[in-house]
């Protein structure tokens, strides 16, 4: 849900002092009304120690080296739509304000105190110094002197601060949907952290001992400091053992929890709003924590590639392998686990699961229960099957099975039930019900009522029940119960 990838600067430095540089004079080309000592011609554009003022022209990665360099990312790079920029020492200028939009620009600003100014492109800024990573991203870095970063328009990203040093930087996102990564709660006084307008995200390093998040206040307290923040609508927080204090809005809150290292225990309070939780990895939580997502149609997300994620909405339970937790105001779930259970109450429930072994409950309400692929993490994957059991309880239910042999009953209210794969078992109720069995051999009961019962590509069993039925075998060889068939052979 709202990610964001670090673009991939190619080429290594060493290779890079190798590519010839231009003199601009001849073609008269400015950057910031100084005219340009650099101009790049060739895929790769390298400056000097001294200072240099670059138009990047059609170079894709652009290496200042030292001095106080001044840096205008133009043209559209040699690399399809990415141009990377590694600033390097001395107090530098980086403008992509003359690139045009749908243009993606990494920028490392490297040592000293530096000034980004963004434009129409997708920009992704590093405060300070980094280390290269194999894959070609970077982590790692040191930021210790005060950086100053506007990024304008478009979707983009920026990391700055890093533990064990005040960050002091001064950071607007400015309009677009954008992502802010704070390394440290430890800031200076005059630090700006500001979301600008658009849908903004806020991506903490908490790490463990005892963290509170304060959307209201703006405030991010660690035993490193205090951090304060503006315009931000949704934040990410990696967070260790310790109790993690979470207070949001009467606004749409959007929270995601990574439990990296240690057993957090949790003390989340989401106000009004349509709001979600997302607790990844779900492996472990404290005993004693505590979930309120408050008024709204409010929404927990839970994924854990081992052991068991339970939900029982009316008993307000939330179970993170042997530990329970208190969870109040969730109407809809998506649980992630080997084994899942889920228990609806007296709402209009919206219960989803990925895994092996389910068992999943509606209650009074015109509930949907259903197995569904990871579209948000796209990482868990169960390569394992078990008993499930999908139950929609009264009221009009929509139940959507897994590829394994499921059992799912419509119980009563008029529902409609779609077995998908695997030799499933579906039993309607009282009600009005419509059933598509799925590939597979499937048995299906419509019970009372007036139903329409379809089977696919197997040997199905279809009987209607009481009321007048009607009913499709489809191919294979079925048998059918019904006031009405077609395609039945048996």
């Amino acid at each position: 849900m709202r990610r964001t990838t670090p673009l991939t600067v190619a080429g290594l430095l060493g290779l890079a002092l190798l590519a010839p540089t231009t003199a601009a004079s001849a073609a008269g080309e400015t950057c910031r009304g100084e005219a340009a000592t650099i101009v790049g011609t060739t895929p790769t554009l390298t400056g000097t120690e001294g200072r240099d003022v670059i138009v990047t022209g059609s170079a894709g990665d652009v290496f200042g080296l030292g001095g106080d360099d001044l840096i205008c990312v133009d043209g559209p790079g040699s690399n399809s739509n990415l141009i990377g920029v590694e600033a390097g020492a001395g107090n530098d200028v980086v403008d992509t304000t003359a690139a045009r939009g749908g243009y993606y620009v990494e920028t490392v600003l490297g040592a000293g105190a530096d000034t980004f100014i963004g434009g129409r492109t997708s920009d992704t800024a590093y405060a300070g110094e980094q280390v290269r990573t194999p894959n070609g991203g970077y982590a790692g870095g040191t930021d210790t002197e005060k950086d100053t970063i506007d990024t304008g328009e478009g979707g983009d990203s920026v990391f700055t601060g890093s533990v064990g040093s005040p960050n002091p930087d001064a950071v607007t996102l400015g309009v677009g949907t954008d992502s802010l990564y704070l390394g440290t709660s430890d800031v200076t006084s005059d630090a700006v952290l500001d979301g600008g307008d658009g849908e903004d995200g806020l991506s903490l390093e908490g790490g463990s001992g005892d963290v509170t998040l304060d959307m209201p206040q703006g405030t991010f307290t660690s035993p490193r400091g205090t951090a304060r923040f503006t315009g931000f609508d949704f934040a990410s927080l990696e967070v260790g053992t310790g109790r993690v204090t979470y207070r949001g809005t009467e606004g749409d809150d959007d929270l995601t929890l990574r439990p990296t290292e240690g057993v957090p225990t949790l003390d989340v309070t989401t106000g009004g709003g349509d709001d979600e939780l997302t607790l990844e990895p779900a492996t472990a939580i404290g005993a004693g924590s505590r979930i309120d997502l408050g008024a709204g149609t409010d929404d927990l997300v839970a994924a854990t590639d081992t052991g068991r994620l339970a939900l029982d909405l009316a008993a307000r339970r939330l179970g993170v392998g042997a530990v329970d937790a208190t969870a109040v105001g969730v109407e809809d779930a998506f649980l992630m686990a080997p084994t899942v259970m889920m228990n609806g109450d007296d709402g209009d429930d919206e219960l989803v699961w990925n895994g092996c072994e389910a068992d999943l409950r509606g209650g009074l309400g015109d509930d949907s229960l259903r197995w569904q692929f990871d579209y948000i993490f796209e990482a868990y994957e169960f390569d394992c099957s078990g008993e499930v059991t999908m139950n929609g309880g009264d009221g009009r239910d929509s139940i959507r099975g897994s590829g394994s042999d499921d059992l799912l009953i419509g119980g009563r209210g008029h529902d409609r039930i779609e077995g998908r794969g695997g030799d499933d078992r579906v039993r309607g109720s009282r009600g009005n019900d419509k059933v598509d069995a799925g590939e597979g051999r499937d048995r299906v009961s419509g019970g009372s009522g007036n139903d329409v019962l379809n089977g696919r590509g197997a040997d199905d069993v279809l009987v209607g029940g009481p009321g007048r039925d009607q009913v499709d075998g489809s191919r294979g060889r079925d048998r059918c119960v019904a006031e009405r068939k077609a395609r039945c052979e048996r």
